[in-house]
């Protein structure tokens, strides 16, 4: 049902592209809107909110399991590549970099409402790591290879997701946190509200307004996919049953959920951006 969802608003905003009613121009207004303000907002507004490190024992786990997971797919994605490498260096982005926020935030806030704010924190706790990754290593990937590119530097690292997270953590970790107005995380709160509706809205766009007269080779789509969609979720599976039958560690029930979802996501929306 959370699919669903997502797949109306997508198929909704991919339909208005079609009729030509959103030029691409809104569409990056949107895009750019989202990731500089609403996007930043909802994740510092949630952490100062929800983060209390007494009350979540291992959160640093997070951000290493988010540079952990995609470092997992590129190995997979080497092993079915390696013969054509630098050549296909994007598809190793493709099967290895998941949409970690726009795809996981909708399907948190729809499968889990009772529980989407712990939800969301997991997700910008594990941002902390990925979104550094996807910035520099996913970069580099997408926009080098045959045709040469542009070359990651530590400007890749500096979001402003990735600060707003980033500012949000060690202002909880000084203690510094209860000092800020709670007028200002509140207004931060409702901006950050629109966030979720309006990136799916965006990516429906953006696939809508993808031409399919040049579809890529389908032997390359269905090893990227294999590795993103069905290697990478049966392998978290597994460490999850792993983990709950052969140690005394049980994780959290939201948290399993939490860390499915991630690595069963689609490529992410970034490595389209970083083409273009």
């Amino acid at each position: 049902r959370a699919m669903l969802q997502l797949l109306l608003i997508a198929v909704l905003a991919g339909w208005m592209v079609r009729r030509r009613w959103l030029p691409q121009d809104q569409i990056r207004a949107l895009a750019a809107a989202t990731v500089n303000v609403l996007l930043p907002a909802m994740i510092a507004a949630n952490v100062l909110k929800q983060f209390r490190p007494a009350e979540t024992p291992g959160w640093w786990a997070l951000p290493l399991l988010g540079v952990g997971i995609s470092s997992a797919g590129l190995g997979l994605a080497w092993l079915l590549f390696r013969r054509e490498l630098p050549r296909k260096n994007l598809m190793l982005a493709m099967a290895a970099l998941q949409n970690s926020g726009y795809m996981a935030l909708p399907i948190g806030r729809m499968a889990f409402p009772d529980q989407f704010d712990r939800f969301a924190l997991f997700t910008f706790l594990f941002i902390l790591g990925y979104s550094p990754f996807l910035w520099s290593v996913g970069k580099r990937l997408a926009t080098q290879g045959a045709g040469g590119g542009v070359a990651a530097g530590w400007r890749g690292f500096v979001t402003p997701p990735f600060v707003a997270n980033l500012a949000a953590v060690l202002l909880v970790l000084a203690g510094a946190a209860p000092a800020i107005p709670a007028v200002v995380i509140e207004a931060a709160d409702l901006l950050g509200s629109a966030t979720v509706p309006v990136a799916t809205f965006v990516l429906g766009a953006t696939v809508g307004g993808i031409t399919l007269s040049r579809p890529p080779p389908a032997w390359d789509a269905i090893r990227a996919l294999g590795v993103k969609l069905v290697l990478l979720p049966a392998l978290m599976m597994t460490l999850l049953g792993a983990v709950a039958a052969w140690t005394p560690f049980r994780v959290e029930p939201l948290l399993g959920h939490f860390l499915l979802i991630q690595a069963a996501s689609a490529p992410a929306t970034a490595l389209a951006l970083q083409v273009r």
